[in-house]
């Protein structure tokens, strides 16, 4: 069978535009540095500002819909204070298109994590770089978010080792993940840890490039 290389569009910066909350110093900018990058930007804060260049403004609780309904992809950069914690709710996420991305680098507790879960689940956000949370270490909530798709960093025996059960499709996807990169070192390993993943199917081969995962 003859096979043909069917090349794919990619996105341009013109295609997406983005919107940032918190018009500080650091909103600004990373703004900016957007702009000059070739994506439309836009900015969100509580204040009006007097001028931001070529980042088209929004401001005040009146203008936070038609914000998030122009938005892309969404960053967080807002301090947390009385009136920004729990700002992104549900209610508030809706408004952002389907398929939208959050980064969320400012303070936990703005991003509402239970809501920002059930759009992930339901699909209406497309993922979210979560850099801050509510509550820190991680406990219930990364149990929760554990075999989400748009959940990564984590190696498969740190699931284990926090007693998160991960399902044979995101084991898959983390061999995967850890071949593609080709980790350069071995990661400790209890004898316990190591029987689980034999009994799930999974082969660990030694090497000189650190442990390679297949599935029998």
């Amino acid at each position: 069978m003859d096979k043909k290389w069917q090349q794919q569009g990619s996105i341009q910066p013109e295609d997406r535009t983005i919107g940032i909350m918190g018009l500080g110093n650091i909103g600004r900018g990373i703004g900016d540095s957007l702009v000059n990058q070739g994506f439309k930007v836009l900015g969100w804060g509580a204040n009006q500002k007097s001028s931001l260049g070529d980042i088209q403004h929004f401001f005040g609780d009146e203008q936070l819909g038609d914000f998030l309904e122009k938005t892309d992809i969404l960053i967080n950069v807002l301090p947390l204070t009385e009136s920004t914690t729990n700002i992104l709710r549900k209610q508030e996420l809706q408004r952002l298109p389907r398929g939208a991305f959050i980064i969320n680098m400012g303070r936990g507790g703005i991003v509402n994590e239970a809501d920002l879960l059930s759009l992930l689940d339901e699909g209406h956000i497309t993922a979210a770089a979560m850099d801050v949370f509510e509550e820190e270490p991680l406990s219930e909530l990364l149990k929760k978010l554990g075999n989400h798709i748009g959940i990564m960093g984590y190696d498969v025996e740190d699931y284990f080792k926090m007693g998160i059960e991960l399902s044979d499709a995101k084991i898959d996807e983390k061999i995967r993940q850890r071949e593609s990169a080709r980790a350069s070192k071995d990661f400790a390993m209890s004898d316990q840890i190591r029987d689980e993943l034999l009994a799930r199917g999974i082969i660990l081969e030694d090497s000189i490039n650190g442990t390679t995962w297949r599935r029998k």
